[in-house]
């Protein structure tokens, strides 16, 4: 609980951050975290503004929960040449959480290239990379590209 100046004791606060940094190794969201510490995100800014020690903790927790979740996207792209769906969750993952920026493949992309059935999963929304890497698309990248 509060004191009545309105800060968290010492030790709540300690546990609460502790329970954050946890949180965000383990890949989850800053609001999530805060949850799961039961921390108002206020308070969790707050400390991100004010203590340098702890806001370098932070990044460092979500920098590692990238790097593993990209040592899992390998992983799954050596799978994917057989079920391109390992691929869709991960690199979802890596743009939205992890701040991960891809090349466009639009723009080196042969359309005529593809089966119909290919632009149809392209149209449905079908990441891109899995088309592409679940077989014949492949050819479809124009060499040097």
């Amino acid at each position: 609980m509060a004191h009545r100046n309105g800060k968290h004791k010492p030790d709540q606060a300690a546990r609460q951050q502790e329970a954050i940094i946890e949180s965000l190794h383990s890949g989850t969201s800053r609001m999530a975290a805060c949850e799961a510490a039961s921390l108002p995100r206020r308070t969790f800014y707050n400390w991100l503004d004010g203590d340098d020690a702890f806001a370098a903790r932070v990044t460092a927790a979500e920098s590692r929960a990238v790097e593993t979740m990209e040592s899992v996207v390998y992983a799954a792209g050596l799978k994917a040449e057989d079920d391109p769906r390992y691929l869709r969750a991960a690199i979802r993952w890596l743009e939205h959480r992890g701040g991960w920026q891809r090349p466009s493949l639009y723009s080196e992309l042969d359309l005529t290239l593809f089966t119909d059935e290919e632009l149809q999963r392209i149209a449905d929304g079908e990441d891109l990379a899995c088309v592409l890497l679940s077989g014949r698309a492949e050819a479809a990248v124009r060499p040097g590209g």
